[in-house]
């Protein structure tokens, strides 16, 4: 079985509830959600967070903290999509035995 991918969601306040349906799928899908922080700004946790993923996505909305995790993870080499469905469809599919 493939390790579970850890997925980092960037997400704008308005989109909290949509945060969490995109958590809920990614889990379903067998891989971990991390959600970025609360605060209006870019910080060192959210970094750090974004650090231990495998990849961004970026759900819609305007968000100069979204956008500077989009360039912190293409800094890192990271995949970002922009939306969920285009992760999902890229992600290696997990099977449980």
């Amino acid at each position: 079985m493939k390790r579970a991918l850890r997925i980092y969601l960037a997400w704008t306040p308005e989109q909290l509830t949509g945060a969490f349906r995109a958590a809920d799928l990614l889990l379903q899908a067998g891989h971990v959600p991390v959600m970025q922080g609360t605060s209006p700004d870019w910080s060192e946790l959210d970094r750090w967070r974004l650090e231990a993923c495998d990849c961004l996505v970026r759900l819609p909305g305007e968000s100069p903290k979204c956008d500077c995790a989009v360039d912190s993870a293409k800094v890192r080499g990271l995949p970002v999509y922009f939306s969920l469905h285009d992760c999902l469809n890229a992600l290696p599919k997990r099977v449980s035995a």
